[in-house]
């Protein structure tokens, strides 16, 4: 393999182990004998294979009883480079490729860690402030005793289908009810805009009504802003036997 592969390989290795643990690059206590220096010594006297074991025995359980010198550790692999002792360049360079990636695991443990502690930071404050925001109050309502002129079923006046329409009746306490008479829908309780004028709020939807047209102390038309549902709607008779008389208020 060339040598200034080797080289280049070594200097990134150098590099990534310095920027993921600064603290390893520098002088460390002398009561921690320096792995660079005991790799030398093992190099010198034992060989490239004894060194290789030596190393993997040591790492990554006993590394805490070294001192990582990941500078020294480079400088050591390019003078053996120099030397042409290509054997103990590769242990050194399989050194360094270990200590790197055991380093970038614990830089991604570390980051992972940091990440959880500010979600937990962020749900933890975004709790508070719920629990500190003001509670909306139900709307007050004022009952009406004139809203029978605008019960009664509406439909599309071009089609005769029963099964897409609106339901419009009185609460027992004086409000409003519109119902859809297709699918599973809660009906919605509205509020008094204005004396034809009728709205529904909640968090996920704003509706507005309004009815018109009156003939016989009766209206005939419904406007609204449903998505899906021609506007303005007819009405097409008065509610079914079906319907109660009045609807019950759901308890808050």
């Amino acid at each position: 393999m060339p040598l200034v592969y080797f080289n280049r390989t070594l200097l990134g290795l150098i590099l990534m182990s310095c920027l993921l643990l600064t603290a390893n690059c520098s002088a460390e206590s002398n009561q921690k004998q320096p792995l660079s220096q005991v790799l030398k010594e093992s190099l010198d006297n034992d060989g490239p294979a004894a060194t290789r074991q030596l190393f993997n025995d040591i790492y990554p359980e006993e590394k805490d009883n070294y001192v990582i010198d990941n500078n020294a550790l480079g400088q050591l692999t390019r003078d053996y480079a120099q030397a042409g002792n290509m054997d103990a360049m590769r242990v050194l360079t399989h050194v360094m490729t270990v200590i790197t990636q055991d380093m970038m695991a614990e830089h991604m443990a570390d980051q992972q860690e940091t990440m959880k502690k500010m979600m937990a930071e962020q749900q933890q404050n975004q709790s508070k402030k719920s629990k500190n925001k003001p509670q909306t109050k139900p709307q007050k309502h004022t009952p009406r005793t004139d809203l029978d002129r605008f019960t009664g079923l509406y439909g599309d006046p071009n089609k005769t289908d029963s099964y897409r329409q609106l339901w419009v009746a009185q609460s027992c306490d004086g409000r409003l009810v519109i119902g859809a008479t297709w699918g599973d829908v809660a009906p919605w309780w509205m509020t008094s805009e204005s004396d034809n004028q009728f709205s529904y709020k909640d968090s996920f939807t704003n509706l507005n009504f309004e009815f018109n047209g009156m003939k016989d102390n009766q209206a005939t038309t419904l406007t609204h802003d449903l998505h899906g549902l021609v506007s303005p709607l007819q009405r097409v008779g008065p509610l079914t036997d079906d319907y109660p008389k009045c609807f019950e208020t759901p308890r808050r």
